[in-house]
């Protein structure tokens, strides 16, 4: 792989040997950190963790201007992106259609060699991107059984057809964000990491591939339009951003249009649970983010969760998790 980059008439090329044997597949586990510095072109971090038949990559690039990169790779690849902050574009040689990602969205790809452009927009915040790539085989063997939508893609990549799974990106879900969380701060080492990466990539790939078909349910419960359908979603995104301190079921309905009846049936007809046991499960895996970073106590963090008695809280995480709070610090 060669990566330059097109600043006005600069074209310098960057990282050469060093980024291309990071990017080769490996017999054994090994982890690499590559980091550049330019005074024009910003400054680059990378970590990647590469097994025989999975690699994970965390990028982070702090750029001084917008860029324009442009990038040669002729071996294919099947890759988990997930922007966790910043704005890009990337388009294929030959097609004119971009694909945009912003912060806090992610989708699945199949490139069968990639020889095209990325644009990354400049921002004071770090670009951060959390990327998974599967061999061709892994990734086969993992959902050749599957069909609908990913049978699908199977078939895309089968053909060498490059492209993504969802012609639209998803939002990152709080349960996404806390196993890429879980990724990226685990301490084991060895074998046993190895063991505990893997699980969790493909726990990762769960969630994604059960996210982009819910999305592509347009009607899930009988007699519902696709107006009430979109209500039901914004109800959700709704809740992700405000479960901390969630409306009632009445303030809800209002905020998005819907009756009472209609919202209770058609949530948990999409969803599988009702609208407050989904605001339960969030707040039972921030509150797990939050003592898992350990910089806040289990009163701390029943509050910052919406719990006011520390009790209560402590007694619904236990029947949650199996497991007390304070197991986690």
């Amino acid at each position: 792989m060669r990566l330059s980059i097109n600043q006005h008439e600069l074209q310098e090329l960057i990282f050469g040997q060093e980024l291309h044997d990071i990017l080769q597949p490996v017999e054994c586990f090994t982890e690499k950190t590559l980091n550049y510095d330019h005074p024009d072109l910003g400054r680059f971090h990378c970590q990647v963790t590469a097994m025989k038949e999975v690699a994970i990559y965390q990028s982070t690039y702090q750029l001084p201007h917008s860029l324009q990169m442009v990038s040669e790779y002729d071996r294919e690849f099947i890759e988990m992106h997930f922007t966790l902050n910043g704005k890009s574009e990337m388009r294929q040689r030959g097609q004119r259609k971009k694909h945009h990602f912003h912060s806090n969205q992610h989708n699945l790809y199949y490139s069968s060699g990639f020889d095209g452009e990325f644009f990354l927009a400049q921002d004071d915040a770090p670009l951060e991107y959390f990327e998974i790539h599967f061999s061709k085989d892994y990734f086969f063997n993992l959902l050749r059984d599957n069909c609908s939508l990913q049978g699908k893609f199977l078939r895309q990549i089968e053909q060498g057809n490059s492209g993504f799974i969802h012609p639209n990106n998803l939002k990152i879900t709080p349960e996404i964000l806390w196993i890429i969380q879980s990724i990226k701060n685990c301490q084991r080492t060895g074998h046993l990491k190895k063991m505990y990466l893997e699980s969790k990539v493909i726990e990762l790939l769960m969630l994604q591939l059960e996210q982009i078909e819910q999305e592509n349910s347009k009607v899930t419960v009988k007699g519902f339009k696709k107006e009430d359908y979109d209500k039901i979603q914004e109800a959700r995104l709704f809740l992700n951003k405000q479960f901390r301190t969630p409306p009632t079921l009445t303030g809800l309905a209002k905020l998005v249009g819907l009756n009472e009846f209609k919202l209770k049936k058609g949530f948990k007809g999409v969803f599988g649970t009702t609208v407050f046991g989904y605001i339960h499960q969030l707040k039972m895996q921030e509150a797990q983010v939050l003592l898992r970073e350990g910089e806040k106590s289990v009163s701390e963090t029943s509050l910052l969760i919406g719990y006011k008695n520390p009790q209560h809280f402590t007694a619904a995480f236990k029947k949650y998790f199996g497991l007390l709070p304070s197991q986690l610090i």
